[in-house]
């Protein structure tokens, strides 16, 4: 019982908070509006997404798809959204959410990583095969044809690298990577180019939208121009 009440406590807390709590008050992606309304349009309930990165954006996209696995990387966003999701029943019957605790995210396009929550504390308690390992659990490939993939969570070019291989069963899936301000990202793109992909662009222009340690917000959606209009 008291186990419980702690819990509660720290879910309680954690969608509580003040950058939280106004998303998960009527759940909306941390992406921007230009994005999300595509997104809205286009995304239907016979499709199969992937979010690598949850959150808000996780009751929204179930809620917009046939089914949805969500691959997270923080302890405590986990907590929150197998906390959130079990009292949606008619969302949680089409999620499914997968756990590697890799937190973290490369340095200056290095080979170094710099460490996010707790690992800032323990990062010396693995190795690097360790370090390998749950890198490569956070991209495990789910054994069916995908249709949706955001890219939004810790080792984004790796998540990247992954969603090609869905890409040769799915010519035609819809890629979302919110963030694109970042260079590290901009630099991986052609990655999609090549494959014949085209960049729609989306920028949040009110800057009160604009998270505070952000100066910029481009979420980008890649499409083949002759699917998606």
């Amino acid at each position: 019982m008291e186990y419980q009440k702690t819990k509660n406590k720290f879910v309680d807390v954690l969608v509580s908070s003040e950058t939280v709590k106004p998303f998960f008050t009527n759940p909306t992606p941390w992406l921007t509006r230009g994005a999300i309304e595509w997104l809205s349009k286009n995304l239907n309930q016979e499709m199969v997404g992937i979010e690598f990165g949850g959150g808000s954006s996780t009751p929204w996209f179930a809620n917009q798809l046939k089914e949805l696995h969500t691959f997270e990387a923080n302890h405590e966003f986990a907590i929150l959204l197998i906390e959130y999701m079990s009292k949606k029943p008619k969302l949680i019957s089409k999620w499914c959410l997968h756990f590697s605790n890799c937190d973290w995210h490369k340095i200056n396009n290095s080979y170094k990583y710099q460490p996010w929550s707790h690992w800032k504390n323990d990062s010396q308690l693995i190795s690097e095969d360790d370090h390998r390992l749950l890198q490569v659990n956070y991209c495990l490939e789910i054994p069916k044809k995908i249709d949706f993939v955001l890219i939004d969570g810790a080792i984004r070019e790796q998540t990247l690298d992954a969603t090609l291989i869905y890409i040769k069963k799915n010519p035609n899936l819809i890629v979302c990577i919110d963030n694109m301000e970042s260079q590290t990202m901009q630099n991986q793109k052609f990655k999609l180019f090549n494959l014949g992909f085209e960049e729609k662009e989306f920028e949040e222009l009110d800057i009160k939208l604009i998270p505070t340690h952000q100066q910029r917000h481009i979420t980008s959606i890649f499409v083949k121009s002759s699917t998606y209009t």
